[in-house]
């Protein structure tokens, strides 16, 4: 049975990458392929983040012989960018690469497209979260489709809850920016709150906010909107 190393952020890291790989966890292929998750990047002050690189490649250096198949899980471009030495000392050892994209609109403002272009074109697979961003990677770069997949994120079934029918609130859970849409559902909610009063919409999560809450103040809805902010405004890097 082939033996899988994952690369991804800490379990302490908070966002999305760390929730896949969570629910990923709870999954049967975890064990049946005997995966093992190396913590490569933790969000701290630089110097933490530089030494926490450092160690997890020098764990690196002496595990990788013992797995098969390197996975390495990226978010925005430094987590791109610092996986890109794991990936090729993977390739050197001719391990078989799978690199697994968190991301979508980034794709248009990478800082350096040579990375993210060799890891795509040189991986043995690549993952994606939708097919409208495989359709736009096929459209950039030289690349095999049948190494192209699409995976979207997983969501652990929860039993036994309880709804209240009374409540008439629609929860975003998650980062505001850009690339989560957050905008779309301000202007869509826009077009029906005149007619529905007693509807809200909070905004659990850190990032853009100052530019949230001015589109609900020029969509004339900022009365219905609330935003709940994390403790920590740290975003995942991966």
């Amino acid at each position: 049975m082939k033996k899988v190393l994952y690369l991804a952020t800490s379990r302490k890291t908070k966002g999305g990458i760390t929730s896949v790989l969570k629910a990923y966890e709870q999954c049967p292929f975890w064990k049946k392929y005997n995966i093992r998750w190396l913590e490569t990047h933790i969000d701290r002050n630089m110097i933490i983040k530089m030494w926490y690189t450092i160690y997890s490649l020098l764990i690196y250096l002496v595990i990788i012989w013992f797995y098969d198949i390197v996975h390495i899980h990226c978010g925005d471009f430094p987590s791109i960018k610092r996986k890109y030495v794991f990936f090729q000392i993977a390739r050197m050892l001719n391990k078989k690469t799978v690199v697994h994209f968190h991301i979508v609109t980034q794709i248009d403002s990478l800082n350096d497209k040579r990375i993210f272009k060799n890891m795509v074109e040189n991986a043995d697979a690549v993952i994606l979260l939708s097919n409208e961003v495989k359709d736009k990677v096929m459209n950039i770069y030289s690349i095999d489709k049948d190494k192209l997949f699409v995976i979207y994120n997983p969501s652990i079934e929860v039993s036994n809850v309880q709804y209240a029918n009374d409540s008439k609130t629609i929860l975003f859970a998650g980062r505001l920016d850009s690339n989560k849409g957050y905008h779309v559902l301000l202007e869509a909610f826009a077009l029906i709150a005149p007619k529905h009063l007693n509807w809200k919409i909070i905004f659990a999560g850190n990032g853009e906010i100052d530019k949230a809450t001015k589109i609900a103040e020029e969509q004339q809805i900022i009365n219905q909107i609330t935003f709940n902010p994390l403790c920590s405004s740290s975003p995942q890097k991966a």
